[in-house]
């Protein structure tokens, strides 16, 4: 009885975020409602299952390097892509972080920080290497990312 309830209490949990896209390591569980979105939640997957490259101080300062460099070669701003600039101002890292409480989200101060950055570029690259920060490709294999993204039906 016991098991019975803890499966409906489970069941009904995760009903209430049946509509959100997120990873869950400790049940190995992705939810995701489309590709891009898919792929954000398959680089958590993987930077979890890599050791966390996105905790690494060579993550972290590879980053910082993209921050700093993204809007060399743009004369008007209206030019930059919109990514570009959702990567230089990320919550948690270029601005605060956007309030939320998920309880999938590890970081319960809110959402952002180079965890998500690291997962927010392999949704921006639909899969493409070549659509990833030049010095950031080195963290990504998007072919074994592609795999989960394939697992999960997109």
């Amino acid at each position: 009885m016991k098991k019975l309830n803890f499966l409906i209490a489970f069941l009904f949990f995760l009903s209430q975020y049946a509509e959100s896209n997120f990873y869950a390591p400790a049940i190995n569980l992705i939810m995701c409602d489309s590709r891009e979105n898919c792929y954000h939640e398959a680089a958590h997957k993987y930077d979890h299952l890599m050791g966390d490259i996105s905790k690494t101080q060579e993550w972290q300062q590879a980053v910082e390097e993209y921050r700093s460099t993204a809007f060399y070669g743009y004369t008007d701003a209206k030019d930059v892509p919109f990514e570009k600039v959702d990567l230089v101002f990320f919550p948690g890292i270029g601005r605060e972080k956007i309030p939320d409480f998920n309880p999938f989200n590890n970081s319960f101060g809110g959402w952002g920080n180079y965890t998500e950055f690291y997962a927010t570029v392999s949704e921006y690259s639909n899969g493409d290497i070549n659509n990833i920060p030049e010095n950031l490709r080195k963290f990504y294999d998007m072919n074994e990312i592609g795999k989960i993204v394939k697992g999960l039906g997109y």
